[in-house]
């Protein structure tokens, strides 16, 4: 074209999340990259709402820590969001993060001499939280500084007394194992059908079972299949097993 010069002008796309200052997280349905920040919100973040165009995640003290749990650091929750993000982080939510995530492990369960004990390299720390009300009745004495002694049956009741009061415990105190039994999974079900384990059925389960794994708690919608969860983690470790839900307990066998 005579006397015209035509540029290419780029842009970049806007992120597909919008992080709030109240903790919460929009994702953008629609977006080319939504997917990707939905597979990097899972690993701290709770989904609240999934409408059909605006995704929303809630970034909680206890989907922190279940992150930390999992390996995942600060770091890499302020940088993911950052990455996807469409505005800047409000600082006062990366201060929340960071402070919340150090709380992972500065508590732990372990066993030594043949006991459960709950111990911390915050000797004060510890000796202020056991000595609430609602933590007391599960410790049964101070062993050595910053050790004390817990109850075999006082373990779950301890550690919902410290997250309540916003200090999670890290449990390495390990389990029992159970009664062996040797079992397997139908290929078939009684009406002929093939009886079909899901790709994420199967990663639930491998996730369930894995070195330094096995206990927790597998969150599903309903319908998705956690009794095929419950079967295929106690297949792979071959005993007698439980299963909880809301609707009830039940033996597991296969």
């Amino acid at each position: 074209m005579d006397g015209v010069t035509v540029r290419k002008i780029e842009t970049k796309l806007a992120g597909p999340i919008i992080v709030q200052s109240d903790r919460t997280v929009l994702l953008e349905a629609d977006h080319p990259g939504a997917e990707a920040a939905r597979e990097a919100l899972a690993a701290f973040a709770e989904l609240v709402k999934c409408p059909e165009h605006m995704h929303t995640y809630a970034i909680t003290p206890l989907s922190l820590w279940n992150g930390a749990a999992a390996g995942v650091t600060a770091d890499r929750v302020v940088e993911t969001l950052a990455r996807f993000s469409r505005y800047p982080i409000p600082q006062t939510l990366v201060f929340s993060i960071r402070s919340e995530i150090e709380r992972y492990g500065r508590l732990k369960l372990v066993v030594r001499g043949g006991e459960i004990r709950i111990e911390s390299a915050d000797p004060l720390l510890l000796r202020e939280l056991l000595s609430h009300p609602t933590a007391k009745p599960h410790v049964t004495g101070e062993r050595t500084e910053g050790s004390w002694a817990v109850p075999e049956m006082s373990r779950g009741p301890l550690k919902q007394a410290l997250i309540k009061r916003g200090w999670p415990v890290q449990d390495m105190a390990g389990y029992v194992d159970g009664a062996a039994l040797e079992m397997s999974v139908r290929e078939l079900q009684l009406d002929g059908a093939p009886f079909v384990v899901r790709d994420y059925q199967r990663a639930a389960g491998r996730q369930f079972t894995a070195p330094g794994a096995g206990h927790g708690v597998i969150a599903l919608p309903c319908g998705a299949g956690k009794t095929i969860v419950g079967l295929r983690s106690t297949v792979s470790i071959e005993f007698y097993a439980r299963g909880e839900s809301e609707g009830g307990v039940g033996d597991v066998y296969c």
